[in-house]
């Protein structure tokens, strides 16, 4: 086979040379088709046909959803390789089909019908004939990649690998290639594009006499070259490359400004290694492309890159540590073991500072501080205990002296401490703060704090001592003393000979900052290391505010009770003029983003590792975003925001979430700050796993979003009264439109928290306080609570128009909660600003022909109050628990398996069941139904629920 491929691309190399070929670059075309405006393969099919390689029909049509025939196929990769004919007498395509047999795209007698339709099995082997590299690294690789590779004919095989090793083609949701399948004029588009892109583009002609006065550039795409032992003197091609990605970003904007983009783009290649940087790079509207002309940012073909906000520490700078730092420590024989660097020493001078953190206001607008990150995870600040929290009774809670009485002696020995901190919540059980410690008074055992929320609740409270090289005596922790510029580690046993890569966050500023910019895509590569975020995109212009003018934006009071100790609020936020470093959310995840224009365009990041950023992941405000196939973990606060689309006019966003892996996210904020947060209209989230968070892990606010086949668990590990899926729309009624279906939520209401060693008011999916609208179809529910909970619940939802069907609830301890009493004849009180305020902004969109057309319900809102009137429907659900019953703590459940009062809920058709109904698998999750389940006999309207289809379908990360 290899013979056969050198021999292919020297046919190739030959051709390009002694024939002439069409100059694309000259061709611009700007017609429309009508039947194009709103098809998926818009852009890449107006850029073949300015390419001439696709032509439209005489009735104003491109026909996309046809089927291609063989003719029409080999004339678009002729056309792709940059070869054009002279029209014959006879058939028009001859001459294309003589030309694909003297490239070697196919045998001279292979086909006895061209005008017959294409299979992807035979497309694949043109494509592969027509690369210019063929080699596939790991076949055994690519084959586990295609689950019907047993399917595909053997004739056909080795093409097969090729076509999909370069992406050229791709399988389907089920990683299936579907050999037999015809393929129509746009998937085959999508085919000639990559095409180009992998060939590097299509070649200005020669004129047979020496080289044209282009030098052969690339003119449909251009390539930049950056290596880490490069250099930005040279030109950037792949024998030159720049050492930096800013300078092949200025050279594209040079392009700009000469008004020479190349109509299908710029494509910077990073060379395998290492791109250590202490400043971000920001694209602006003279940085971007186009559309039909994509700038891409990736890594070079089978070569891995990483760019590092990291400052790399060396094991051997690492010795014992000192006496004086081994005398603080508490456990001894762990001190005997901890090492020390000097940062100082080797020039490491800035470590950020801790600072308080948490719910609402307390971020306080600041990056995160250094961290020590060691083989991508984030190490752990000494703190006590080294698991679990420490009990705050509220008799304990001294308000008046803003701290409160502990209960265990260890904490007397952090009288001295410097920089040490609490976390937890000395005030509402769903927020999770970290309060820097003020005094201990060990004779009243009194610990006050200098910050944060002070106040008593329904539940205990809790804590855990953090920054504390008193307490650093586990493998793992560490500490910084940010007097000397030493830190401390408690390494691993194998450190010396181990193989560990060790760094120090360092990058403050996000490493892509999309300020303006479209059409600008990022694939195959790692970001890790940096105290803000990955990746911002916001409006032209926009720069992030500082703290206090953030809060004098939301109208904030300077002078008032929140910023004067003392005055007898629960809240204080001291020193408001000392942060000027800037955060987008020093709020909830909902109120802190301040870009009021209309963000970006067209901007995608896909295929990459976003590992440890202490403030956040990808930030972005705009339309048409992707994210697709990255691997996110480690963040400390918002994983991945995306707002877009028009609130008022429903113009949906086009935004997409993709069979992203988001985990171990707010691990240093922790309240408020999911894997995804997102805002606006109709932003598609779809096939991605999320997992490993303190808080909420799933925000969302707007209209018309559609969550389905994602796998969502592990979440709400460290607080109360709070849920894995959370949103609040009761103050807007015009906000619905929304659906979750077909995921997969498990693992929620299971943790022990502060003393609690059973979560309480806990729920898989929440509208809070009484919101309305939830559309929740054909998900599945599993380990939702335990025996006897108190208040965990699938679904709360208690306000009006809410809908759950179709769904499966497996061992939950209690499925859906409406509003609680029945009040008949009860109607809104106009009296209360609230209510009123809600009515009337009913009425108003409910006058709005557009609200009208897509949410007539609307109209009869005020008519519809939901202590009064029916509008919830739980039906058509399947209840099973075999583990534990469904928990009567808060009352009787419902006949049909809810609570609340069953007058407002509608829905006879439940099946509930304490034995395994007929699940496929019950022992190992999976609760597919067997095609002879009584189910489909109880319930004949349930759809079967497809698992396999829930949670990534492909592999995420860098695909090289």
């Amino acid at each position: 086979m290899s013979h056969r491929f050198r021999k292919i691309a020297t046919v190739l190399l030959a051709a390009a040379v002694t024939l002439q070929s069409t100059t694309f670059a000259a061709i611009t075309r700007e017609p429309e088709f009508s039947d194009l405006s709103e098809h998926w393969s818009k852009s890449i099919m107006m850029r073949l046909n300015g390419y001439g390689v696709i032509c439209g029909y005489d009735d104003g049509t491109i026909r996309p959803d046809s089927y291609v025939n063989v003719t029409e196929f080999l004339t678009m990769m002729v056309k792709s390789l940059g070869f054009e004919t002279e029209p014959g007498d006879g058939y028009w395509a001859t001459p294309y089909i003589q030309k694909a047999v003297e490239l070697g795209l196919i045998e001279p007698d292979e086909y006895s019908d061209y005008d017959a339709t294409l299979t992807r099995s035979q497309a694949a082997k043109i494509i592969a004939n027509a690369l210019s590299d063929t080699a596939v690294a790991d076949e055994n690789a690519v084959k586990a990649k295609i689950y019907d590779y047993a399917e595909i004919a053997e004739e056909y095989k080795p093409y097969v690998l090729i076509a999909y090793d370069k992406k050229i083609v791709n399988g389907n949701h089920d990683n299936c290639f579907e050999p037999n399948r015809n393929i129509t004029r746009a998937e085959a588009s999508v085919m000639a594009v990559r095409l180009i892109d992998k060939n590097g583009g299509i070649k200005e002609p020669s004129n047979g006499n020496g080289p044209n006065n282009n030098g052969g550039e690339v003119t449909s795409s251009a390539k930049l070259y950056v290596a880490p032992n490069g250099s930005d003197n040279n030109d950037g091609s792949e024998n030159s490359p720049f050492a930096t990605v800013q300078k092949a970003k200025e050279t594209i904007r040079n392009m700009n400004a000469a008004n020479s983009l190349p109509e299908g783009g710029v494509t910077v290649y990073l060379r395998g290694g290492t791109y250590y940087i202490d400043e971000g790079m920001t694209f602006t509207k003279e940085d971007s492309g186009k559309e039909g002309s994509m700038i891409t940012y990736t890594s070079y073909p089978g070569e891995a890159v990483t760019i590092s906000g990291q400052v790399p520490l060396e094991k051997g700078w690492f010795t014992a540590a000192d006496d004086t730092a081994k005398n603080v420590m508490i456990d001894k024989n762990a001190a005997s073991k901890v090492l020390m660097v000097d940062l100082k020493e080797h020039g490491i001078t800035d470590y950020g500072e801790l600072s308080t953190r948490g719910y609402h206001y307390f971020n306080k607008g600041r990056y995160a501080q250094a961290e020590l990150i060691v083989n991508d995870e984030n190490q752990t600040l000494a703190r006590y205990p080294n698991s679990g929290s420490i009990s705050v009774p509220t008799d304990n809670v001294d308000t008046d002296n803003f701290g409160f009485r502990y209960t265990d002696e260890r904490v007397s020995k952090w009288k001295d401490a410097k920089d040490a901190y609490i976390v937890g919540t000395i005030s509402i059980n769903y927020e999770n703060n970290t309060y820097p410690i003020d005094k201990i008074d060990t004779s009243k055992k009194l610990l006050t704090i200098k910050e944060g929320r002070i106040n008593t609740y329904y539940t205990n409270g809790w804590f855990y001592g953090e920054n504390l090289l008193e307490e650093l005596d586990t493998e793992g922790e560490y500490y910084i003393d940010r007097d000397t510029g030493k830190l401390y580690y408690y390494a691993p046993s194998d450190f010396t000979s181990g193989n560990y890569e060790i760094g120090l966050s360092m990058l403050k500023t996000p490493i892509f900052n999309f300020n303006g910019a479209e059409y600008v895509n990022v694939s195959n590569i790692t970001m890790k290391g940096g105290r803000g975020y990955a990746v911002l995109g916001a409006s032209a212009g926009y720069s992030i505010p500082s703290f206090k003018d953030w809060m004098i934006s939301r109208g904030a009071d300077l002078k008032g009770a929140n910023f004067t100790k003392g005055s007898g609020s629960s809240v204080y936020i001291a020193d408001i003029d000392k942060y000027t470093d800037s955060q987008v959310f020093p709020g909830h995840v909902w109120d802190g983003f301040v870009d009021d224009g209309n963000g970006v365009n067209h901007i995608d990041v896909k295929n990459c590792n976003i590992f440890n950023f202490g403030s956040g992941g990808i930030i972005i405000n705009g339309t048409d975003v992707h994210f697709d196939n990255n691997h996110i973990k480690n963040i400390g606060g918002t994983a991945l925001y995306l707002r877009g689309g028009d609130l008022e006019t429903l113009t949906p966003s086009n935004n997409e979430i993709l069979n992203n892996n988001i985990h171990h996210v707010g691990y240093l904020q922790k309240s408020y700050v999911p894997a995804i947060a997102m805002h606006g209209v109709g932003i598609h989230v779809a096939y991605n796993d999320l997992y490993d968070a303190p808080h909420c892990i799933f925000n969302y606010h707007g209209n018309d979003h559609v969550i389905e086949y994602n796998k969502i668990h592990d979440a709400v590990k460290e607080c109360l009264d709070m849920d894995a899926i959370y949103t609040r729309n009761e103050y807007v009624p015009q906000w619905r439109g929304s659906v979750i279906k077909n995921n997969y939520i498990y693992n929620i209401g299971i943790y022990p928290v502060g003393e609690y060693k059973k979560q309480l008011n806990v729920s898989a999916i929440r509208t809070d306080n009484y919101g309305h609208a939830l559309q929740i179809y054909n998900n599945v529910f599993a380990n939702i609570g335990s025996d006897g909970a108190n208040n965990v619940i699938g679904v709360t939802a208690q306000g009006n128009r809410n809908t759950i069907k179709g769904n499966i609830f497996v061992d939950c301890s209690a499925t859906f909660l409406g509003w609680n009493s029945y009040a008949p004849g009860a109607t809104w009180d106009m009296t209360k600003t609230e209510e009123k305020e809600r009515v009337e902004l009913a009425e108003k969109y409910a006058a709005n022909p557009i609200f009208a057309a897509k949410y007539p319900e609307l109209a009869t809102f005020k008519d519809e109050y939901y202590k009064s009137v029916a509008t919830n429907i739980f039906d058509e659900n399947l209840v099973v628990n075999i583990k534990f019953k469904l928990s009567q703590a808060n009352g009787t459940v419902n006949p049909q398996g809810t609570r609340g009062a069953p007058e407002l809920i509608k829905g006879t058709n439940n099946y509930l069941t304490t034995s395994d109904p007929g699940f496929v698998d019950y022992a190992n999750g999976n609760y597919e139904l067997k095609s002879d389940s009584e189910v489909f006999k109880k319930i004949p309207e349930f759809q079967n629920i497809d698992m396999s289809k829930m949670g990534n379908n492909e592999p995420v990360g860098p695909s090289n």
